[in-house]
């Protein structure tokens, strides 16, 4: 069953993750920044998601993403109970 919820962002921080399932996450309120791949680089590897943006995250991909300067309101969307894994840093 579908589950929904509204989380508030946080700063980035040193962890990468990989989801089961699909997400599909809307930024409400704030930038939301994000980035994909095992090189976990928060300063040059992230993309600003103004408000209004739509972002998925594809299930069993990596994926790492958070609030710099400014609180993020998003809702996000997928299947639940929804697991991460934490995936080491490529060297």
């Amino acid at each position: 069953m579908p589950c929904k919820q509204v989380d508030q962002g946080e700063t980035i921080s040193a962890t990468r993750i990989s989801i089961r399932t699909t997400a599909t996450i809307v930024v409400l309120q704030g930038t939301w920044w994000v980035g994909s791949g095992p090189k976990f680089d928060p300063e040059h590897g992230t993309t600003p998601m103004p408000a209004g943006s739509f972002v998925t995250h594809f299930g069993k991909q990596v994926h790492w993403d958070g609030a710099k300067d400014e609180d993020a309101v998003l809702l996000i969307m997928g299947e639940g109970p929804a697991t991460a894994t934490e995936v080491e840093q490529a060297k």
